[in-house]
């Protein structure tokens, strides 16, 4: 070969080595840009979970309340109908003796 050839085919192969060098910064700049964008959704996304789980934590708060609530209705509810019962078959009985008398003394409060 000779050297004009020689050199020709080095400068070919120089400028396909800088294409290729030019494609991959441009391949690395689209993928930094993409794990951005991603790290950038994922900071959404986690704060976007925090906030369901609070609503969610508030959610079951209710409904323990709730149960709890419905709970107390049904005792008191089963107080009332064993008050009544109480009444009927005894003509004397006037009521709870808690609802009756109010202690005087605050350490019976």
């Amino acid at each position: 070969e000779s050297d004009g050839e020689r050199l020709f085919k080095l400068e070919e192969r120089l400028a396909s080595i800088g294409a290729a060098a030019a494609e991959a910064r441009r391949s690395a700049k689209e993928v930094e840009e993409e794990l951005g964008a991603l790290r950038s959704k994922a900071v959404d996304e986690g704060a976007k979970r925090q906030e369901l789980e609070g609503e969610l934590e508030q959610v079951q708060a209710q409904l323990r309340e709730a149960k709890d609530d419905r709970q107390q209705s049904k005792q008191e509810q089963k107080m009332a109908e064993c008050l009544e019962t109480l009444k009927r078959v005894f003509p004397g009985v006037k009521g709870r003796l808690l609802d009756l008398c109010k202690p005087v003394q605050r350490k019976y409060d």
